[in-house]
């Protein structure tokens, strides 16, 4: 039998190893990082939230109950329809510094600087300084994760998380450290938290790599393996599990659930069911979904038709946001496989574990892009799960081909020239694509040019003599700006309000125009809707001018935003109760709601700006079984609530429209068109706009144009949809 190689042991590689380089290294990463953070923070507070989130890290903020649980309201009676990982940062934040847009997304960018400095740690110890340097610039100049970590959104923490999961898990491959191993897998876990099962694409690279690195016995590598899924999914689903077993009178309900189970929200609602609509017993199916629309539709586009299985991240308008290093991490998977595919069986620890990183990081990178391809994206930041892999991919693959500089082969040392050169190509197409603005274009096909142009002419007329130390130095530093000075440069226009991202969707620069029918249209404008849910416009059909698709123009720094106002509609609302508050009962016990209503949209806007609960039924879905009539009549029986909130369209199966509609319930006002618009397939249409913001795949535009335009037609307001009216009744016992 072969014996197998003692494990030896390299130097202990901890987080401060970075700043143990030389200080040019660590200075060019600090400097780096600062400037993703100006781009981050330079519209900070200018608002665009997705204000279901926004409302519930105020309640989390607020109520150390709703914190807990994750609730939607202060009053802690509906969870959100995910994990509230993501917003514990945020709540923290705003409990700290007042709630305001600049509280809520000031997170996202200590996670963002967080994940930069994380690549630039597994960069160094993958591939040396040159990699360490190259990984941390793709992570500071990537556009997704410009306007991502700019925002408040849960792909930031996520994101981080992984990326600090891969830096333990590196460790302990590094080092053999079991403990480091654990810190991995709960590193995922947190992750987990933030996105759920989003957390999980990590995981079989991660697994398979600690299979195959060598250097130990095959029953030590499972139970490495075996452990590290172990505490992964523990951490995971450990929280879940806690919650699960409190009684559910004690604890809010959870939305995404027909049956209050947090297990079905989580892997069926937004998970399975995705895929498999009706696979987990009591998730919210499709047609249900909001309002039934969101789903149906989704599920036409995703689950049983076509559509989702076309190339979408080689889609032009995502190829902008986290495209731009594609050549490079393609060349990146080749010459590192090259490099250390196993050919022998004694090998040092750095080999093997450089292979294994390999490894991971590819199949990280293979699995994201599969699940991404194959499913429906309902915004631009959901492809932030492809950032860290191929920031790190592009990395080791300029310091592969830099280190083939110093071959004696030419072929070898021409690696790095077809780098920059295919990279510039490709550049440059995006470029024009995008409509990058002149301003910004030209340099940067300057300085790709001329980066390429500067490596090859070193090549051709030194052969394989090395130059100098410090024109060898300057060389790399001009091939690293060619092969960054794409995505850095259209990652300025987060300096353009106009053209920066939201808290709803994280698309940077000039939006496509939207293939619909033939008619192009710029960049949908963002409206403030009516609750505080920024819509975009249905597409422009008018000529698009070219020359304002490439116009870019420095805003005003906005880095610190107030708290948001509410709507005329609903501030209309309040003044209408708060003038017979003279009168107005005590609140529900534990809940210190006077109002209850089946719109999560109004709930939102009051919770934002008065820090009011609300009793909301229906949650984000409009369909889970939050209360039923028979405790609605208990509350108002008892004196505890007599205002009622119902928006338009309300359907059958609703709750709180059938009890104001049997009980002795009187219509004190209403607002937009009335409350008996149906629920059909106009306003169903119209409430997927609401569901799925601006980032609308063509078939939705579509199918949006042609509900405002039926809208339009029906009726005598063009500002009197199904989503913007409601109605206030009162009720006695």
């Amino acid at each position: 039998m072969r014996a197998v190689a003692p494990p030896d042991r390299v130097p202990r590689v901890r987080l401060r190893r970075l700043l143990s380089e030389p200080w040019p290294v660590w200075t060019a990463v600090l400097v780096m990082t600062a400037a993703s953070v100006v781009l981050m923070v330079w519209n900070l507070g200018r608002g665009d939230n997705f204000a279901f989130y926004e409302s519930a890290a105020k309640s989390m903020s607020e109520s150390w109950r709703a914190f807990v649980f994750g609730a939607f309201d202060p009053g802690a009676t509906v969870t959100l329809d995910k994990l509230s990982g993501f917003l514990v940062p945020q709540a923290a934040s705003a409990a700290l510094f007042g709630f305001s847009t600049s509280a809520l997304a000031l997170p996202q960018v200590v996670e963002g600087v967080v994940t930069i400095w994380c690549c630039a740690l597994v960069g160094l110890r993958w591939g040396g300084r040159p990699a360490a340097l190259v990984a941390a610039g793709a992570a500071a100049s990537m556009p997704i994760f410009v306007s991502m970590f700019g925002h408040p959104m849960e792909d930031g923490l996520v994101t981080m998380a992984l990326a600090v999961a891969l830096v333990w898990w590196q460790r302990a491959v590094l080092t053999g450290s079991w403990w480091a191993l654990a810190w991995s897998g709960i590193a995922v876990g947190v992750g987990f938290q933030a996105k759920m099962m989003q957390a999980w694409f990590v995981l079989p690279g991660l697994v398979i790599a600690l299979l195959v690195l060598g250097g130990m016995s095959r029953v030590r590598r499972l139970a490495r393996a075996g452990t590290f899924a172990a505490v992964a999914v523990a951490a995971s689903v450990g929280w879940m599990a806690i919650v699960q077993v409190v009684p559910s009178g004690v604890r809010p309900f959870v939305d995404g659930s027909t049956n209050d189970n947090l297990f079905a929200m989580v892997f069926g609602y937004n998970g399975i069911d995705r895929v498999f609509p009706g696979l987990v017993p009591g998730a919210v199916g499709p047609g249900e979904q909001s309002g039934g629309a969101t789903a149906a539709i989704s599920s036409m586009l995703g689950s049983t038709g076509g559509f989702a299985l076309h190339p979408k991240l080689f889609a032009p308008e995502n190829l902008t946001q986290i495209g731009w290093l594609y050549p490079a991490a393609a060349a990146g998977i080749v010459l590192a496989f090259a490099r250390w595919w196993p050919r022998r069986d004694h090998r040092s620890a750095a080999e093997r574990a450089a292979f294994a990183t390999t490894v991971a990081v590819t199949l990280w990178l293979a699995v994201a892009a599969a699940v991404l391809t194959a499913s429906v994206m309902p915004h631009t930041a959901y492809l932030a799960a492809l950032g860290v892999q191929l920031a790190l991919l592009a990395a080791i693959a300029f310091s592969r081909a830099w280190t083939l500089q110093r071959s004696g082969r030419r072929r070898d040392r021409l690696v790095l020239p077809a780098l920059l050169a295919g990279q510039t190509v490709w550049a440059v197409a995006l470029a024009s694509w995008g409509a990058m603005p002149a301003v910004l274009a030209v340099p940067m096909g300057a300085v790709s040019i001329c980066g390429a142009a500067v490596v090859l002419t070193r090549e051709v007329r030194s052969g394989t003599r090395l130059s100098p130390r410090a024109a060898s130095t300057a060389v790399a530093v001009v091939a690293g700006l060619a092969l960054l000075a794409g995505p850095a440069l259209w990652s300025v226009q987060a300096l353009d309000a106009s053209r920066d991202g939201s808290g709803i969707d994280a698309y940077l620069g000039w939006r496509p125009p939207a293939a619909v029918a033939g008619v192009a249209s710029p960049r949908p404008a963002r409206t403030a809707d009516v609750y505080g849910f920024p819509v975009a416009a249905a597409p422009d059909t008018s000529v698009v001018d070219p020359g304002a698709t490439e116009s870019f123009h420095v805003s005003t720094p906005n880095l610190w935003g107030g708290p948001p106002t509410a709507s005329t509609p609903v501030d209309d609302l309040l003044r209408v109760i708060a003038a017979d508050a003279s009168g107005a009962p005590a609140p529900a016990a534990g809940t210190g709601a006077p109002i209850v209503t089946d719109s999560w949209a109004i709930s939102a806007d009051i919770i934002d700006t008065t820090g009011q609960a609300v009793l909301t039924d229906g949650g984000y879905s409009g369909a889970v079984p939050v209360f039923t009539t028979a405790q609605l009549k208990d509350l108002v029986d008892n004196g505890s609530v007599r205002w009622f909130v119902v928006k338009a369209g309300a359907g059958a199966k609703d709750p709180v429209a059938q009890f104001v509609a049997q009980q002795r319930c009187t219509v004190v006002r209403t607002w937009g068109t009335d409350a008996s618009v149906s629920a059909g397939a106009l306003g169903l249409l119209a409430d997927t706009r609401s569901s799925v913001a601006k980032n609308l795949s063509p078939v939705l535009n579509g199918l949006t144009a042609e509900a405002d335009a039926a809208s339009a037609a029906s009726s005598a307001s063009a500002t009197s949809r199904p989503d913007r009216s409601f109605t206030l009744w009162q009720c006695r016992p």
